[in-house]
């Protein structure tokens, strides 16, 4: 029976690479093409069907026939024409399929020649899951070197951008990236599809905000450092996404097995397969939920919420933030620009908040405010003045409409209507409840308002426990009550 796979080669592999030596051409044809060399050097070949089909389908030439053509669709890209065969015949094509996806990288080819410990099997099993990993999310690879690992994880990105049309984050962590990282993978044309972070893992993990579907841990062994990547990046990776650990054999590096066994005892992860020396995992559930990020814990969205409005002064009257004497107010002001995009990032994963959102919208307009950007602010205050939701911002008992009422009048006195600002002033010192938005209010009557230099602090909570509505914070309120320890 006769089995025709069209092989883009885009997909499947860059026509660039080095793969002479690897498989024979038809010998009907004469074929040579990278794709018929990379995936069929093993199969037996049957009638010559390239007339058949356009120059840029390479064809596999096989008497056997493959299960799950969709199955396979999913991992390699591979579109396939079955002509019924044997399940048996099926998945032994298939495994020699996936056996061989090594050999995309060429026996021959500049890969090996990548300063590196990776074997093929391993290589093979990491483009595998990568290629197969869950699609919302992106992939990152937490100790690169020479890139070796890297590019298996690359070219499998590269497919699925090219198969679904989407532009997939992969992005590489290490401290110190060899020399050579850069060059190898522009000779695999992956230059664009990895993005480089030359700082620590935990440096990287601070600064990350992204759900991710596939992360390979191949850091520090040592069982402190292995732990600490793990946990710090676990939090990130979405359930039903993979996570590789690379050199779980053996315990000859105690750390990465501890991590692995750990996961695996707890239930949080299912082992899929141990390949080369790299374990993969499957995320069944969080391994703190509280911090998690996908979807992010009620405290960790509480958390960064309250963090962004106490460091743009978000719930003081008079827009004042914090600062301490070694920080100048360009310093603060690059920090406060940067916040958006945490918002932005909370609002997507909350599955659909409307406190979160409304809270969030609010500090975008704080954010316009002290960034200089005024009018932008105004009509997005005057949407939240004038929304039906009457509830309280997501981090402090405070309801949004009269905090939002207050900013609006400031951001047209910023923006230099003053007369719009003193009727919304003369309706908040009639009707607000709330003493510091009437105080501020009432200021606001006598004097426009403007933006002040920040609160210099010899430190930074003594403006947190100060700040008019202290009280009202609701990150210290859901601890509970302290025990009394002491009689």
């Amino acid at each position: 029976m006769l089995v025709r796979l069209r092989l883009p080669a885009c997909e499947i592999v860059r026509q660039s690479l080095p793969l002479t030596g690897v498989g024979e051409s038809c010998k009907l044809c004469g074929m040579k093409s990278n794709a018929l060399q990379a995936v069929c050097g093993n199969v037996r070949q049957s009638e010559c069907l390239a007339p058949k089909l356009s120059a840029e389908a390479p064809v596999l030439h096989t008497q056997r026939s493959m299960p799950g053509i969709e199955k396979l669709q999913t991992i390699t890209g591979v579109k396939a024409v079955q002509i019924g065969m044997s399940l048996k015949d099926r998945n032994e094509l298939t495994n020699a399929i996936y056996s061989n996806l090594t050999v995309l990288l060429g026996a021959g080819s500049h890969w090996h020649r990548v300063t590196g410990w990776l074997r093929d099997d391993a290589a093979a099993a990491l483009y595998r899951h990568a290629a197969n990993a869950p699609d919302q999310g992106a992939f990152v690879e937490v100790g690169s070197f020479a890139g070796k690992s890297t590019i298996c994880i690359a070219l499998a990105v590269q497919n699925r951008n090219t198969r679904n049309g989407k532009k997939k984050i992969f992005t590489a962590v290490d401290v110190q990236f060899h020399g050579s990282f850069r060059k190898n993978l522009a000779a695999f044309g992956l230059g664009s599809v990895v993005q480089p972070w030359e700082m620590s893992s935990l440096d990287a993990a601070n600064r990350w905000l992204n759900p991710i579907s596939f992360l390979y841990i191949d850091g520090n062994h040592s069982e402190a450092y292995a732990l600490a990547d793990f946990t710090v990046w676990e939090r990130f990776v979405v359930v039903g996404g993979i996570v590789a650990m690379d050199d779980t054999v053996g315990c000859i590096y105690p750390g990465p097995v501890q991590v692995v066994e750990t996961a695996v005892r707890n239930k949080t992860f299912d082992l899929i397969e141990s390949v080369g020396g790299i374990t993969f995992l499957r995320k069944r559930r969080h391994l703190c939920p509280e911090m998690a990020l996908c979807p992010p814990g009620k405290s960790r969205v509480r958390i960064h919420l309250s963090h962004v409005s106490m460091m743009t002064g978000a719930l003081h009257p008079g827009l004042i933030y914090p600062t301490t004497g070694t920080k100048s107010a360009a310093a603060c002001q690059q920090k406060i620009a940067a916040f958006p995009e945490v918002l932005n990032c909370l609002v997507k994963t909350s599955r659909g908040s409307r406190s979160v959102l409304y809270t969030a919208r609010y500090l975008k307009a704080v954010i316009l405010m002290q960034t200089g950007h005024a009018r932008a602010a105004i009509p997005l205050l005057r949407a939240l003045a004038g929304a039906r939701w009457h509830g309280e911002l997501y981090h402090a008992s405070v309801r949004v409409r009269p905090l939002a009422l207050l900013r609006l009048a400031q951001a047209h006195d910023l923006a230099r209507s003053r007369g719009s600002a003193v009727t919304i002033y003369q309706r908040l010192v009639r009707s607000c409840r709330l003493k510091p938005i009437r105080e501020a209010a009432a200021s606001g009557l006598g004097q426009p308002f403007r933006l002040t230099e920040p609160a210099k602090q010899a430190l930074l909570r003594d403006y947190a426990l100060n700040h008019p509505f202290a009280e009202q914070d609701k990150v210290r309120r859901g601890w509970g009550q302290p025990r009394r320890l002491m009689p």
